[in-house]
């Protein structure tokens, strides 16, 4: 549930040093997103350099990566058994 406040009167109530406090407080924020920025441009990279080097599809090294980091392999396995029996029921197709 979001709180909706009064933006014009909570305003009214910040002193300069809140002010600051706030302000410093985006700061490290950008930060924060520069450096997610950047991790992603270097796992681009990588999964660029993998689809060049071993010409695996880019998605599924980056779900196999996912997944390793995750320690979520047994739960991916269920999530594809049970999307192939829903498929195969809906669709009467058992290839």
């Amino acid at each position: 549930m979001t709180i909706l406040l009064d933006t014009e009167s909570v305003v009214k109530t910040f002193d300069e040093e809140m002010k600051n406090n706030i302000l410093a407080a985006c700061e490290e924020v950008s930060i924060a997103l520069t450096r997610i920025e950047e991790q992603k441009e270097h796992i681009k990279d990588i999964k660029d350099r993998v689809k060049e080097e071993f010409k695996l599809d880019p998605k599924l090294f980056f779900k196999i990566a996912k997944t390793m980091h995750n320690a979520s392999f047994q739960n991916e396995r269920k999530v594809n058994e049970d999307f192939q029996l829903l498929y195969e029921t809906l669709t009467n197709d058992e290839q």
